[in-house]
């Protein structure tokens, strides 16, 4: 994956740049799909001298059971976390353990509603919690059972 660097950009050469550029080059094209290419490729050779693309690696796999609710929930319990810390009253420490404990309500839910099919995804992932896989376990095992006895 790459994106646009700006750590060395400066607005004022830039606009100096695209004022400078002869763009009635695009004008030479009937086509419209031509302009549209050719403004294109003159833009982006100007912006590639001001913000050169850098390559940059994704670490890590994102969590398949971690849903935007999750996310959500996680970010309200940090805050109330950080709250707690930087103070000393109770309010903020009383809600970031019921956060908490909301939280690891979802999780369980969410635990609950697991299918077998979504077992391999769970193995694959790479941090995954020692409840979350026990429950996972539990019940790709069961299913498995029941399959055996009735065949």
């Amino acid at each position: 994956m790459s994106q646009r660097s700006y750590k060395h950009y400066n607005p004022g050469t830039f606009l100096h740049d695209i004022l400078q550029f002869p763009w009635s080059v695009i004008e030479a094209f009937s086509n419209v799909n031509d302009k549209l290419n050719a403004f294109n490729l003159l833009f982006n050779d100007i912006f590639d001298q001001h913000a050169a693309l850098k390559p940059f690696r994704v670490r890590g796999k994102p969590n398949p059971l971690v849903t935007n609710n999750i996310r959500a929930l996680l970010r309200e319990r940090n805050s109330w976390r950080r709250r707690a810390k930087r103070t000393n009253y109770p309010m903020p420490s009383l809600a970031y353990k019921t956060s908490g404990k909301r939280l690891n309500g979802k999780l369980d839910l969410q635990n609950e509603n697991l299918s077998p099919i979504r077992y391999k995804v769970i193995l694959e992932t790479p941090i995954v919690s020692r409840r979350l896989f026990v429950t996972a376990f539990q019940e790709y095992s069961a299913e498995t059972i029941k399959r055996s006895l009735m065949s």
